[in-house]
C-alpha cells in the first residue's frame, strides 16, 4: 500500500513541467543556463550536481522543452528510497525498517501538495542520497569495517553534499561513522587497508 501510495505521487504529475517556485524558478532556471553554455547565477552558492544533470537531459534533446523528463527522473527518488527501506528489512529481518518505511510514506503524505515533492525539489533527493549512505553503513556484519563500503558511503555522502547543502552534515557523520567502525576493529583490519581506504575517501572528498 505505501509503495503503492508513492507510485500514485509518481504518475500524478508525470507529463507536467516543473511549476512549484523553486524549481521552477531557480533549479530548472539553472539547468537551461547550463545548458546554453553559461554558468549559473544567483545560485546563493547551492550545489549544483542536479541542475548540470538536467542540462545534459536538455542537450541530448537539443531542446529545453522536454522538462517532464528531468522532471519525472527527479521524481524516482522517493520511490527509491522506499526500497531502501524495505531491502534493510528484509535483509536484517528487523520489522522496524518497515515501520520506518510507514512512516516515511506518512511524512511523504503530509508534506505532498500535492505532487510538490515530485516536482523538481531536491530535499528529497538529497535525503535518499544520505539514507543510501546509511544504508551502506547498516548492511548485515554492520559493526564490521569493510574497505568497500566505507568507500561506498562516502560516495553517496558526497552526492548527498553536491546535491544541497545539508548533505556536508551527513559527510562528517559518514567520516566519524567510518573513523570509529576504523578503531573499534583495529586489531583487524592492517595498516595498509586503513591507509588505502582513507587516501581513496579523501580524493573523493576532493574531487
Amino acid at each position: 500500500i505505501c509503495m503503492a501510495l508513492l507510485f500514485y505521487y509518481f504518475i500524478l504529475r508525470f507529463k507536467s513541467v516543473f511549476y512549484f517556485n523553486d524549481a521552477a524558478l531557480s533549479w530548472n532556471k539553472w539547468a537551461v543556463q547550463w545548458y546554453n553554455g553559461f554558468f549559473p547565477v544567483n545560485t546563493w552558492l547551492y550545489p549544483q550536481m542536479h541542475t548540470a544533470n538536467w542540462s545534459v537531459i536538455y542537450q541530448i534533446a537539443q531542446t529545453q522543452d522536454i522538462q517532464f523528463v528531468a522532471r519525472n527522473v527527479n521524481a524516482l527518488f522517493p520511490m527509491a528510497t522506499g526500497f531502501l527501506f524495505i531491502d534493510l528489512g528484509l535483509k536484517k529481518k528487523n520489522g522496524l525498517y518497515f515501520l520506518g518505511f510507514a512512516g516515511y510514506v506518512f511524512i511523504i503524505t503530509l508534506l505532498n501538495t500535492p505532487g510538490s515533492l515530485m516536482d523538481g525539489f531536491l530535499d528529497i533527493t538529497v535525503a535518499f542520497f544520505c539514507f543510501l549512505a546509511f544504508y551502506e553503513l547498516h548492511l548485515p556484519d554492520d559493526s564490521l569495517f569493510k574497505s568497500r563500503r566505507a568507500v561506498m558511503s562516502v560516495v553517496f555522502a558526497c552526492a548527498a553534499a553536491v546535491t544541497k547543502q545539508p548533505g556536508f552534515y551527513i559527510l562528517a557523520v559518514v567520516l566519524v561513522w567510518n573513523g570509529i567502525l576504523m578503531i573499534k576493529n583495529r586489531r583487524s583490519i592492517n595498516l595498509k587497508t586503513v591507509v588505502r581506504t582513507s587516501a581513496v575517501c579523501l580524493l573523493l572528498i576532493i574531487v
